[in-house]
């Protein structure tokens, strides 16, 4: 009980001072290991030249963009705490649940139109969209 206490004290503390140790106080399934995504690399620009979106505050930036058929998203963790990039509808993912760490990226290349809505597994209010025209 008093181990439980004082980490739920810590939690709370880091949460107050910047909310970026949100992930220190989540539930063991955030920790759950599946096959890493190959789109996932380490790199300072993005090789594909296309869309991008960051990671800041627990929040996409932006949250709704536009893009054409063909074109490549770039998706950056600017930020100290682990994210994820998930589909709702289950096309793309960036690998496991706060898999990208500070500095990594994922890329997904949307082959057909239509809206996108995806979300970071690890924060579940952290939520975007990609709609792609013809």
């Amino acid at each position: 009980m008093m181990r439980r206490t004082a980490a739920l004290v810590l939690c709370l503390c880091l949460a107050v001072s910047g909310g970026l140790a949100l992930t220190a106080c989540g539930d063991s399934s955030s920790s759950s290991s599946k096959k890493s995504s190959k789109k996932k690399k380490k790199s300072s620009s993005s090789t594909s030249g296309g869309p991008g979106v960051t990671m800041q505050n627990i929040s996409f930036q932006p949250a709704s963009l536009s893009t054409k058929v063909g074109d490549t998203v770039t998706w950056t963790n600017d930020e100290s705490v682990g994210h994820d990039v998930t589909a709702d509808d289950g096309s793309f993912k960036s690998g496991p649940a706060g898999g990208l760490k500070q500095g990594d990226k994922f890329e997904h290349t949307f082959n057909k139109a239509g809206t996108f809505a995806y979300k970071c597994t690890v924060h579940p209010n952290m939520t975007g969209t990609v709609e792609v025209t013809q």
